[in-house]
């Protein structure tokens, strides 16, 4: 009795004065004060602008964060255009967000807005100062810019971003897959906390319940570090190819809920910068359950599970009395989110839906459900369908609780359990109402109207396609005809071509130095020019051909030059002494004033 009235005192606000203190008047609603107790938020500071590239000087072919930062609230800000809209690199949204930075007297609002430049060309490239609307007032963002330098001119840093690593990339709707987010460290092992981590993408759920982080080594494109590691996992909602990306703001040494730590790490100290980090997207490829092959009692249990056999509280019970079925379900993931089977509508029994109480160790949960008898004509609990999807075989595989033996005694059933019986039975069977058939997997043929194609404008241009066939194809034969008639024409067409592909290669030999290649170039080419006036194959052409095709009226010392190449052909193919190629690449300004003159002629 002394213990209770302890108790009732203890338990009265106000009511007592200890250790002689005056007695304490009281205090409103728990709500009120949490209310006045937050520190106030200061908007009334004026609204600046920062705008930067990280890194500031960028290795060519890699990509640069351009950070924009401004002291208010997300929701006041408007963007008039992109802000690489009138600069010749293009910007890319990534990411944005808002956080609560300390400042004297309250907290202020930053909100930071990421995008992803495409690689960069050497060079500097510069955002030129742009105006955006804060609260309806223009506010100006500086200019900012970047330097892309050769990274063998030594060391370049690159954009400091998250590491996004899904578990799987192939997924069902409804299926829950894990996601590693992964913060490289800064200079020697120095690591931060993350905070207001976030998946983003159309179509994705974030299952907040599994996150976990750690700091821990671990292998990245084959090199050994120390990172810090946030897990998490999604569920895809809609079926395509989806686009999962992620975002979080640096926290310095704040860290928010238990942490494991392994290796030798450095923790800055000193207040937080907040920093907006965001990862490249992943693309998942997210398929629809098959609608064949469902089971009964699919309540959207997408993966591996398994159940143990149901245990009854007791396996003697009277009529009308309750008894409690129990089942533990096993499997991969938070199972503790999955809805139970629904209780089937069986002549004799009243069943409740199920209870779920979760385990310590992880993918266990226990389903509870309760089951009254109503007559003693029952000798076994019945069957409750279950089934679950498993996406490694793309099949649903049935898991139905089976009856357990139970031995219901005879009684004066009580009267709610009598007239609820009766009332079962005495009640017809359902109407089976019309109900529309199942959806197509695939939207069919989609028409603009109902106009019929006569009264439409394409229509009558369409007519027009079997007379433009029918006109390519006259004038395709009138062409070839055309060219059977004039093989001199077909034979200059593929001189032309053939000088073209020459003076190609002479460029190339040219260039590596190769005077043996240089010189057999030129000959071919010299040779293919003059092939279509005899007409010969270009290679049965011999020197003296070729100075007939120029003839007397050719300018000065291109006929010399033709006989240099060809004695340089002939000396290097059938001469026994040494060949010296000295002086044939000197020639190449005159070998293509020949080519020219000779081209001209086709």
């Amino acid at each position: 009795m002394r213990t209770l009235s302890m108790l009732l005192l203890l338990t009265v606000p106000g009511a007592l004065a200890v250790n002689g203190q005056a007695p304490v008047a009281p205090t409103g609603s728990a709500l009120i004060q949490l209310m006045t107790s937050q520190p106030s938020v200061d908007l009334s500071a004026p609204v600046t602008a920062t705008a930067a590239f990280d890194p500031p000087v960028a290795r060519a072919g890699a990509v640069a964060v351009y950070r924009v930062r401004l002291n208010a609230l997300e929701s006041a800000i408007r963007w008039p255009e992109p802000p690489g809209a009138r600069t010749g690199q293009p910007l890319r949204p990534t990411a944005h967000g808002q956080v609560y930075q300390a400042v004297a007297g309250g907290v202020q609002p930053f909100t930071t807005f990421n995008f992803v430049t495409a690689p960069l060309a050497p060079g500097r490239h510069t955002v030129p100062e742009y105006t955006i609307e804060v609260n309806g007032r223009p506010v100006a963002v500086p200019a900012a810019t970047v330097e892309a330098v050769d990274s063998a001119t030594g060391t370049v840093a690159s954009a400091r971003r998250l590491i996004l690593q899904p578990a799987l990339t192939n997924v069902f709707v409804g299926q829950t897959f894990a996601v590693r987010l992964l913060l490289p460290p800064t200079g020697a092992h120095v690591l931060e906390a993350l905070t207001q981590v976030q998946l983003n993408g159309a179509g994705f759920l974030e299952v907040k319940g599994a996150a976990r982080q750690a700091i821990e080594p671990l292998l990245l494109n084959g090199r050994p570090l120390t990172a810090y590691v946030y897990d998490t996992s999604a569920m895809p909602l809609a079926a395509g190819d989806l686009e999962l990306a992620a975002q979080g703001y640096t926290a310095g040494n704040q860290f928010i809920g238990p942490i494991v730590i392994r290796g030798q790490v450095t923790i800055p100290g000193g207040p937080p910068q907040y920093v907006l980090l965001d990862a490249d997207p992943v693309v998942i490829h997210v398929r629809p359950l098959p609608v064949e092959g469902a089971r009964p009692g699919f309540m959207g249990a997408i993966g591996a599970y398994a159940c143990d056999r149901p245990q009854l509280s007791t396996n003697v019970v009277a009529v009308g009395d309750p008894v409690q079925l129990r089942v533990t379900l096993r499997g991969a993931g938070d199972v503790g989110r999955l809805a139970p089977p629904l209780p089937p509508a069986v002549p004799g029994w009243q069943i409740f839906p199920a209870q779920r109480t979760k385990t310590a160790a992880p993918g266990i949960v226990i389903l509870s459900y309760t089951l009254i008898p109503l007559n003693a004509e029952r000798h076994a609990t019945p069957a409750i369908p279950f089934s679950f999807f498993n996406p490694a075989t793309a099949t649903y595989e049935d898991l139905t609780l089976p009856p357990v033996p139970i031995k219901v005694l005879a009684g004066p059933a009580p009267t709610g359990a009598a007239a609820a019986e009766a009332l079962l039975e005495s009640l017809p069977a359902p109407e089976r109402k019309p109900a529309l058939s199942r959806l197509a997997a695939a939207p069919g043929r989609t028409a603009p109207g109902l106009d019929p194609p006569q009264r439409r404008g394409w229509f009558w241009w369409l007519q027009l396609g079997p007379a433009a066939i029918c006109a390519a194809a006259w004038g395709g034969q009138r062409r070839r005809r055309f060219l059977a008639a004039h093989p001199d024409v077909v034979r200059r067409r593929r001189a032309r071509r053939a000088v073209r592909r020459a003076r190609r290669f002479l460029r190339r030999a040219a260039a590596a130095g190769d005077a043996r290649a240089f010189t057999q170039g030129a000959v071919q080419a010299l040779t293919a020019a003059c092939a279509p006036h005899f007409p010969a194959e270009p290679r049965a052409l011999v020197g003296r051909d070729v100075l007939a095709a120029l003839g007397p009226a050719a300018p000065a010392g291109q006929a010399d030059t033709v006989r240099r190449f060809f004695a340089a052909a002939d000396a290097g193919a059938f001469s026994a002494a040494p060949w010296d190629p000295a002086g044939v690449l000197a020639m190449r300004a005159e070998l293509e004033r020949v080519l020219t003159t000779l081209e001209e002629r086709l």
